[in-house]
């Protein structure tokens, strides 16, 4: 029942993992090409700075400057050199359109020329795709005035960034994340299958343990509805018989109706911790005068079966829930007189060991075996000893939950000693 959900999940956690993926190679891809733009707009709008600061006179005539000028273009000549030799053409024009200079010389065709004079807009950068290469292109009037400019006065200036290296960048770039993203892709695939596997391991669990939660339960309440059907049934075949002929049959039916009352109010209690709904109330509480209650109240039950019951609680204040401390003492002494004969000892103490306070409930019953230990504190578990008495499996599991909640922890021992009884111990933070 869980595979169209794991398909499902699969699906949205590649779908996921794989618009990251392509949100982030989209994203270094525009941010690659964002910054050689900026490069390219840096490197055409300083060569026109340049230009209108007298750089067209070195351009036109690079015998007729003076030392000064030199000083003054040095620094920025040998920053976008390299560049300028590599990727920019300067371009001189007259009025008529004639190219008066070409730097570098015989870059572009004079057609070629004409048809990026056509397009270029004075002082705004443009890109422009001639003859199957892009460039980046800058037009602008030169200065005027020049002393040092000899024959025809230019009429524009063209600065044009051949982009043929950066475009082939920005396509390689383009293909390996194309080719990452299939691959990206593929990997989302088995990611999601993974994560989908592993996300529904505790959701199975989960409705594993709640389907044996519910067979289980179905198991223990037929038993005492099965019996309290058959007493009513012969009640109703003998309805002239009077109360005390029939008191047991009576006394079957109150002793299965108590034992349904105890098993509804356990899985109630169960099923409220499942969903958080029970929720532990701590105050300061003198835990021993607590317990002491509790231990007297089972007194006239150890009497019943000649059982001897000692109690050994030290005086100690601990943040706790006095309602559930009650009901977790109660679970484990029912445990320990249930299953310990007549003349045996039930031994109750509480000591506070640094930070913790210990709870030890000791018993001389009949024990656990080993096989069983491990699962004592599992809902519904019972041994095959304890199966002739009353429980439904449910105390231990109760009992785990309170000390669990209280951030404590409960362990058992047994045999304890000449191979038989069985020690609680319950450790809590103070």
């Amino acid at each position: 029942m869980f595979r169209k959900t794991r398909f499902q999940l699969a699906l949205l956690n590649s779908i996921a993992f794989f618009g990251i993926l392509l949100i982030f190679g989209a994203s270094i891809f525009f941010v690659t090409r964002h910054r050689f733009v900026m490069e390219e707009n840096t490197t055409l709008t300083t060569q026109a700075s340049l230009i209108r600061n007298g750089d067209l006179d070195r351009m036109r005539n690079d015998d007729h400057h003076d030392d000064d000028h030199d000083n003054h273009h040095d620094k920025n000549q040998n920053e976008t050199e390299e560049v300028k030799q590599t990727h920019v053409i300067s371009i001189l024009l007259d009025k008529q359109g004639h190219v008066l200079e070409q730097d570098p010389a015989n870059s572009l065709s004079t057609q070629t020329i004409q048809l990026v004079r056509k397009n270029a807009q004075l002082n705004q950068l443009t890109t422009m795709d001639v003859g199957g290469t892009s460039f980046r292109v800058m037009s602008l009037a030169p200065p005027t005035g020049s002393a040092a400019m000899t024959g025809p006065q230019p009429s524009v200036v063209l600065l044009l960034y051949n982009r043929a290296e950066d475009v082939a960048f920005l396509r390689n770039l383009l293909r390996m994340i194309e080719i990452g993203t299939v691959i990206g892709a593929a990997l989302s695939l088995l990611i999601g299958i993974y994560l989908a596997q592993r996300a529904l391991i505790p959701i199975q669990n989960a409705w594993l343990r709640q389907q044996q939660f519910v067979a289980d339960a179905s198991h223990e309440l037929r038993t005492p509805l099965a019996i309290t059907q058959t007493q009513l049934d012969r009640l109703f075949r003998h309805p002239s018989r009077t109360i005390e002929e029939m008191s047991e049959n009576l006394g079957n039916i109150q002793r299965e109706t108590s034992r349904m009352r105890r098993l509804v109010a356990d899985l109630l209690t169960l099923a409220r911790t499942d969903s958080n709904q029970l929720q532990i109330q701590r105050q300061p509480t003198e835990l021993h005068e607590c317990l002491a209650a509790t231990v007297e109240s089972f007194r006239p039950f150890a009497e019943t079966k000649d059982i001897h019951l000692d109690a050994a609680l030290q005086a100690v204040t601990v943040q706790v829930d006095p309602e559930r401390m009650t009901q977790l003492l109660t679970i484990l002494l029912d445990n320990a007189m249930k299953f310990t004969d007549t003349g045996g000892r039930v031994d109750v103490s509480l000591e506070p060991v640094g930070h913790h306070v210990k709870l030890v409930v000791t018993d001389t019953g009949i024990g656990i075996s080993p096989v069983d230990l491990p699962h004592v504190f599992n809902r519904f578990y019972q041994s095959d000893k304890a199966r002739s008495g009353s429980g439904s499996g449910l105390g231990l599991a109760i009992a785990k939950w309170i000390v669990e909640a209280h951030q404590g922890k409960i362990s058992i021992r047994s045999p304890v000693a000449n191979g038989h009884g069985t020690a609680v111990e319950v450790t809590m933070p103070i």
